[in-house]
């Protein structure tokens, strides 16, 4: 699930302030299909957004970190539009997205993962067998690649609730990316977050998101909520923000 389509029907909506009713509707109507289509229900209890094959004719359990946008956008629409049956939503979904990364060895989250339907060994992508742990979950591609998502909701969250374990989470996911994707000089992509030992899962590659978007929504997730309200600032999808416009009979002449 891509982020960018999804996040601009609602973020050009606030960017407006509110005028152009075209991109809610939108936003709305995307909403409503993407739960009836798309959020599912593992086994073990927990909401995931699954994808659909061709023509809609198999449904895959498996979820990418992509996707754990979501849960961000689904928190801020639910504040700007009142729609709190979409928060609910989105706090299971983020408590998913968290748990793809508490439960590995490293605490760092996996590219994609999966809910098998049986308790077989499942394969990633590169041939490598995995039991489903507790949660039923499992790695298909084991790779972290330092992405913002997760964060990025725990973030919005955290400024939509103001419940700390959102601080808690985020922290929990710092200090396992400083423990094991610091090198000498940077950053680096991981190649199997099951695996504990550093120098033999280091990628000679960090992401520019990293630093736009990963540390940032951090920085941000500790900081006093004044500092880019979001009330008064919206993000776009590589987390620059931009001023909300006002109503013409509030802007300053």
């Amino acid at each position: 699930m891509a982020d960018s389509f999804y996040e601009y029907q609602l973020k050009q909506y606030i960017l407006h302030g509110g005028k152009e009713n075209k991109y809610k509707e939108q936003y709305v109507a995307a909403t409503e299909a993407v739960k009836q289509k798309l959020v599912a229900k593992s086994k073990s209890g927990l909401l995931f957004l699954g994808s659909w094959g061709f023509n809609e004719t198999i449904f895959y359990n498996e979820m990418e970190h992509l996707a754990c946008f979501y849960p961000g956008l689904l928190a801020l629409g639910a504040q700007v539009l009142d729609r709190p049956q979409d928060l609910v939503v989105a706090e299971e979904l983020a408590r998913t997205c968290y748990l793809s990364y508490k439960v590995t060895p490293t605490g760092l989250g996996s590219e994609i993962f999966t809910f098998p339907e049986s308790a077989q060994l499942a394969e990633d992508t590169t041939g490598v067998h995995y039991a489903p742990n507790k949660y039923g979950m499992v790695p298909k591609d084991p790779r972290y690649i330092l992405r913002p998502e997760t964060v990025e909701s725990l973030f919005v969250l955290y400024r939509v609730t103001e419940n700390p374990k959102y601080q808690q989470w985020g922290w929990d996911i710092f200090n396992a990316i400083e423990k094991y994707t610091k090198t000498d000089i940077a950053y680096a992509a991981y190649v199997n977050v099951y695996d504990t030992t550093p120098e033999n899962n280091w990628e000679d590659s960090m992401e520019s998101f990293f630093l736009a978007e990963t540390l940032k929504y951090l920085y941000l997730l500790f900081s006093p909520t004044d500092l880019l309200p979001l009330d008064e600032f919206v993000l776009n999808t590589e987390a620059h923000p931009f001023k909300i416009m006002k109503p013409e009979e509030e802007v300053e002449k």
